[in-house]
């Protein structure tokens, strides 16, 4: 099975603390606020790559598929985030992954020259993207650091805080969205009746409830993930 692994970073994001709708006005007016269904493709592989996104809700999964059909979720995305960020290097005239709602969706999308153009004129614009970008890269370590040394368990303790939002136990996030135990397989590298093993341990636990159908995780969550 191939090892995915989103990213479980619980690292306050940056572009969370600007309005970057703010500095999109052009972007109100003419439209570009896109809302996408839960399941509905944002992009797909093999796409022209000719604009980024900006999460301003919802949840977004990042993948691609192999050779051979099988598909690798690479990473989960929420509020504050961009995607498509490959599509501002020249190299990458078409889209080398997919981006699918997993949750209702709202995104600002933003051509590349009109990317380019905020960035070179808008100070605040660039300082945020900047962050975002590193960011970005310290989840990515955090990501491959958490698939060299966790468990499978502590795998799926870290997709579950990542899909709730929770950053720190000064937080409490939000449901889970909703998701198959396949596909959180898929998510944390291993097969499904462990993820169900592992769910069910949870909840006895007390590390995760069920309320009105929706999956909630408990901040204790983090304390388990923290053990050696």
């Amino acid at each position: 099975m191939t090892r995915l692994q989103p990213l479980p970073s619980r690292k306050k994001n940056p572009a969370t603390t600007l309005d970057v709708r703010a500095l999109l006005p052009e972007g109100r007016r003419d439209g570009r606020v896109r809302r996408f269904a839960k399941g509905r493709l944002i992009f797909r592989e093999g796409e022209p790559a000719d604009a980024m996104f900006y999460i301003q809700r919802g949840r977004v999964k990042i993948s691609t598929v192999s050779a051979k059909g099988k598909e690798a979720i690479l990473a989960l995305a929420g509020n504050g985030d961009f995607i498509g960020e490959r599509a501002l290097a020249p190299s990458y005239i078409l889209r080398a992954t997919t981006a699918t709602a997993i949750t209702d969706c709202v995104l600002q999308r933003i051509e590349v020259e009109k990317f380019w153009h905020l960035l070179r004129k808008e100070q605040d614009f660039l300082r945020l993207f900047v962050s975002f970008l590193i960011y970005r890269n310290s989840q990515l370590q955090e990501s491959l650091t958490d698939q060299l040394f966790n468990q499978s368990e502590k795998r799926l303790a870290n997709v579950l805080l990542s899909l709730a939002g929770v950053k720190n136990k000064e937080t409490s996030g939000g449901p889970v969205p909703r998701v198959t135990h396949q596909t959180l397989a898929e998510m944390v590298g291993t097969t499904r009746p462990r993820i169900s093993l592992f769910m069910s341990r949870f909840k006895k636990l007390g590390l995760i409830a069920y309320k009105k159908r929706e999956l909630c995780v408990n901040n204790a969550l983090l304390d388990f993930v923290s053990r050696g």
